[in-house]
């Protein structure tokens, strides 16, 4: 880094060549300073890209950072900015700024072109403070990077006396980068869920209470109104499981394998929403989603909450947990948004919270679920999956075609335990 007046070109600021690099980005301390950049790191974690960038010194306030900078001539600014290339997107600029709520950040979204940098909104990311650096998680859906390479880097900017060779009136001010010149490349690999494991046998009626996690699920799916749905988990940051009707699934193939890659899952809900379905029924549900999509479901919706001892032992024997509930929306009655709103956020710690995406108009459903997300996330609540709310596992087949376990980033708690009999 060096003492420079703030003249920046956007072309040499921002730009992103192909450049072969080692996976992390370092760049040796130079001049003291809350923004000096030494190492960016960035990589697929899951549906999420994972970025670590690391300071020399101190990390200033967020709220002192800019969500889109100008880079204009003789302006002072300070910003910490992360730098993405690759095909889906073209080159784009990523800033976290102002304060941080429910561990949540908003990141200032700017397109670079050949000579202007255009601010384009934001996006919430979830953010980890260090004393000297920041681990941001940005789902690879809000950015819309497609599986492929990947470019990156950091570039930050400050304003002090040692930035200032002379007096403060030559607005003078320090810039980094990281690496200094080029970028860095890695590669983003589809996300294909295979199926899951460590979820158990027999009946759940709630998740276990040591963290503060709940599930949302939806029933009677794929329809319509499923990818409303998505787009709302989308644009929140969250996930859900969709337990889904089999004689629906093959008309809905495409969104099925955008509800996987997007993070969320499937489970099993019959195939004719039958009551009390057999072994057969399960199985030929199940084959139906594989086929679909790639994945084997590990949990099972029974319809209308009914398990008789036969569909939960079918349930058991091709290795799928049923899953009940304990807080009903009875949004199938369509009661009104408000009703399901106040519903949806009566759950506590290991909760299991029934909606349903299909099965009639489902528009109210759509209404109340931004505003059931806000309050639990507001409450410090965490909105997984149902394999992830169990402390399972996904097993993931990745473009090479070899397998590995994926294994969610929280703690994995204690087994839950079944609700007693009457």
């Amino acid at each position: 880094m060096k003492r420079v007046a703030f003249v920046v070109a956007a072309s040499a600021a921002l730009a992103l060549p192909a450049a072969a690099g080692a996976a992390t980005a370092h760049d040796p301390p130079d001049v003291p300073g809350p923004l000096d950049l030494v190492k960016v790191e960035v990589g697929q974690d899951g549906a999420s890209l994972k970025a670590r960038i690391g300071v020399s010194s101190p990390l200033p306030r967020t709220a002192e950072l800019r969500l889109h900078p100008a880079f204009e001539k003789g302006k002072v600014e300070r910003y910490l900015c992360l730098n993405l290339a690759a095909k889906s997107i073209g080159r784009r600029l990523y800033c976290p700024a102002g304060h941080t709520r429910s561990g949540r950040i908003a990141v200032g979204v700017s397109v670079v072109g050949k000579r202007t940098i255009r601010g384009k909104g934001s996006v919430r990311a979830r953010i980890e403070r260090s004393k000297r650096g920041m681990v941001l998680r940005l789902r690879l859906a809000q950015l819309g990077i497609e599986p492929g390479r990947l470019g990156y880097s950091a570039s930050s900017s400050w304003y002090g006396p040692a930035c200032v060779p002379g007096r403060l009136r030559d607005a003078a001010v320090c810039v980094d980068r990281a690496p200094a010149k080029g970028a860095v490349k890695t590669r983003i690999h589809p996300l294909r869920r295979i199926g899951c494991t460590g979820v158990g046998h027999g009946t759940v009626y709630r998740g276990p209470s040591r963290h503060k996690w709940v599930a949302l699920t939806f029933d009677v799916g794929p329809c319509p109104y499923t990818d409303d749905i998505l787009r709302i988990l989308d644009r929140h940051d969250v996930n859900a499981t969709f337990f889904q009707i089999g004689q629906q699934v093959p008309a809905y193939a495409a969104l099925d394998r955008k509800i996987l890659a997007h993070g969320n899952e499937i489970g099993n809900h019959s195939w004719r929403h039958a009551m009390g379905p057999g072994k057969s029924d399960l199985r030929h549900t199940s084959d139906v989603i594989e086929r679909a999509t790639g994945f084997r479901p590990c949990t099972f919706r029974p319809p209308g909450g009914y398990l008789p001892s036969a569909t939960a032992a079918a349930a058991s024997a091709l290795g799928m947990v049923s899953v009940i509930w304990d807080v009903d929306t009875r949004d199938w009655t369509t009661p009104g948004s408000g009703s399901i709103y106040h519903v949806g956020i009566s759950g506590g710690r290991g909760s299991i919270v029934l909606m349903h995406d299909g099965g009639g108009n489902r528009s109210q459903t759509v209404a109340a679920l931004p505003g059931i997300i806000k309050s639990y996330e507001s409450r410090g609540y965490e909105l997984n999956t149902m394999t992830q709310l169990l402390g399972g596992r996904y097993v993931l087949e990745e473009d090479r075609g070899s397998r590995r376990v994926w294994t969610p980033p929280a703690r994995k708690p204690e087994r839950p335990i079944p609700r007693p009999g009457p």
